[in-house]
């Protein structure tokens, strides 16, 4: 939805995403009763708050020390950094050792507000993530 740019606007899904997803799943999922509230819209809550704690320790003002382990997809910092910046950053102490292989797709689909030349996801990198969702369709 996202890449067909159907039903995503500059500042989030445009109205009807969310019964769009739910009947995808009800037919690639049949009997799961998942619903668009409180299931789906609850998900997308949580993962969208997922990749802003990320992305700020990434990119955002308090950024110094942190790096990306491509191979691991987890954040990566020195002791003192992780220590200091969870004092005063509620969520961000779970992603030390706490994987986040869709950062990327995220960055696509959330990244928008929060983007900046730093970290900005690049034309190889959609390239890439959109072969990988065709072959997962296959």
């Amino acid at each position: 939805m996202v890449n067909a740019k159907t039903y995503k606007a500059d500042n989030g899904f445009k109205p009807g995403f969310l019964g769009v997803i739910e009947a995808v799943l009800k037919q690639k999922l049949p009997g799961s009763g998942i619903k668009a509230k409180p299931h789906i819209d609850s998900r997308i809550k949580t993962m969208k708050k997922d990749f802003r704690i990320v992305y700020d320790m990434l990119n955002g003002e308090n950024y110094n020390g942190f790096g990306w382990d491509l191979h691991k997809n987890v954040v990566v910092a020195e002791d003192e950094v992780w220590n200091a910046y969870v004092k005063t950053h509620k969520g961000a102490g779970q992603w030390r050792t706490r994987s986040f292989p869709h950062y990327e797709m995220f960055f696509t689909i959330f990244g928008k507000d929060r983007a900046t030349t730093k970290g900005a996801a690049t034309e190889d990198v959609l390239d890439e993530l959109s072969r990988n969702e065709e072959n997962e369709d296959t």
